[in-house]
């Protein structure tokens, strides 16, 4: 990828589509190791709220 490479909406669009419907699990970490936030899939695999993953 390009260092000038600029996400368009498109681009950012497509990236969260596939997000929210994959069928894995998708958690997303901060450089912490703390959860900032999880996908369907995951919140239904493991039982949790968004808000029981944060932190």
């Amino acid at each position: 990828m390009s260092k000038n490479f600029i996400p368009t909406v498109r681009y950012v669009n497509y990236l969260d589509l596939s997000f929210e419907q994959s069928q894995d699990a998708i958690s997303v970490f901060d450089l912490d190791d703390n959860i900032i936030t999880c996908n369907p899939a995951f919140k239904q695999l493991y039982g949790w709220t968004l808000e029981e993953c944060l932190g």
